[in-house]
């Protein structure tokens, strides 16, 4: 008679040991997220008319917009006990179609504003040069901004600053209003100058007009 092998599981003469420990599970770890927020200098007017700078938590990624429109709001608790105020108009709004394309402020170099009518040129001409030193002053403080133009109503616009008129459309910078620093210091006239000759107005000269006789002189 044949014999026939069986198939089966191989069994061991010797009982094996489970492995009950498990691989060591190493946490990843978390890319750091930047801040929501995060303080931006701004600058406001104190009670001599001087740039003061503070800091105002403004959202991620900073935007020309949102500097500007926290120029607008009210001074804190703090800022109004120094004395400190904005002189940009709360009705300063920005023209609809610029101002979804403003681009974050630390990627620009020059800040192109463009605001509806009835903002800042309802301003008189000292509160509008104040108006203009706090927006400039502000947007080349921090990033890569160092001139701002600014519009009304997509015309360009002649502005005032600490000396003249800028042309119209022509850049703003930081030094065209330097004479609202804290520490500026007006220069003293060289002693000794000679003053420039007044001239005389239209009309009144003293020579007596021409085909008239001299008044005579009494005595």
């Amino acid at each position: 008679m044949a014999v026939v092998a069986a198939c089966g599981v191989p069994t061991d003469d010797e009982p094996l040991a489970l492995n009950n420990e498990l691989p060591t599970v190493v946490p990843a770890t978390p890319t750091p997220q930047p801040p929501d927020t995060r303080d931006f200098p701004v600058y406001l007017v104190d009670g001599e008319g001087r740039m003061q700078q503070t800091l105002r938590e403004l959202p991620q990624p900073v935007t020309i917009t949102a500097v500007v429109t926290e120029l607008t709001e009210e001074p804190t608790a703090d800022e109004g006990e120094r004395g400190w105020r904005s002189v940009v108009p709360t009705e300063t709004t920005f023209v609809p179609e610029t101002e979804d394309n403003i681009n974050p402020l630390l990627n620009e170099t020059t800040a192109e504003l463009d605001f509806v009518s009835g903002s800042l040129d309802t301003l008189e001409r000292d509160d509008l040069t104040l108006a203009l030193a706090q927006i400039v002053w502000t947007l080349t403080e921090s990033g890569s901004v160092d001139q701002v133009i600014i519009r009304i109503d997509s015309e360009d616009t002649a502005w005032p600053t600490d000396e003249d008129d800028s042309p119209p459309g022509a850049p703003l910078r930081f030094e065209d209003y330097d004479e609202f620093s804290p520490d500026f210091v007006a220069p003293t006239p060289t002693p000794g100058a000679e003053e420039p000759p007044v001239e005389d107005e239209p009309g009144s000269s003293s020579e007596p007009p021409e085909g008239t006789e001299p008044t005579p002189t009494p005595g």
